[in-house]
């Protein structure tokens, strides 16, 4: 499975060619979006246990949108990445964003149903290795499983730039590499504010 795909100048660009190559099985599928500019930083999201509250939730974590928006209005792109499964999932997965106020940016989904962990891995760092051919360095990023932390890991992000999610009703995040493990993203809105623009 390859790693990377040709950089684009601009999203729309970009999106195009990765659907038709995920449609012979390469790396992932993504939502053409409008263009933007090359080189612009990318803050990463999960979505299940990391936008919401737990895997199988549809609540929002507190402070998600206030966090996302906060990255935006620095001058981040903010891409998610989610290992839901494109043909099944792809317009519940929109609408829930849509739905919750989320903004309509790239929305990365696997091209196939993933069962094991090492497949999520794989697939995450497909995505994350697409992305940074396309915009620039991946330089915040935030999760809720190991699987996503490894994926950040094999890309490179900084440890002291990636952020574990608490699960509605555990008291501790998933092993990994991270700064900090956060509730929620109430008290995580100073760091984000304190962070330099894009």
């Amino acid at each position: 499975m390859s790693r990377t795909l040709p950089a684009r100048a601009h999203r729309t660009a970009f999106a195009a060619a990765a659907l038709a190559t995920a449609a012979i099985g390469v790396g992932c599928t993504v939502t053409p979006m409008p263009p933007t500019v090359p080189g612009t930083p990318v803050v990463v999201f999960d979505i299940d246990g990391t936008l919401t509250d737990g895997e199988l939730s549809t609540t929002p974590h507190p402070g998600a949108l206030d966090a996302v928006e906060a990255y935006r209005a620095k001058g981040y792109d903010v891409v998610y990445v989610t290992a839901r499964w494109d043909a099944v999932q792809r317009s519940s997965t929109e609408s829930w964003l849509a739905d919750n106020g989320f903004p309509d940016e790239e929305l990365y989904m696997a091209p196939s149903l993933l069962l094991t962990d090492e497949s999520k891995v794989d697939y995450k760092t497909d995505a994350l290795t697409s992305i940074e051919a396309t915009h620039a360095q991946v330089v915040y990023a935030y999760g809720d499983s190991s699987s996503d932390f490894d994926a950040y890991a094999n890309v490179g992000v900084a440890p002291s730039r990636v952020f574990a999610l608490q699960r509605a009703g555990s008291s501790s995040c998933q092993p990994g590499t991270w700064a900090a493990c956060l509730p929620d993203y109430v008290g995580h809105l100073s760091y984000i504010a304190s962070q330099p623009a894009a």
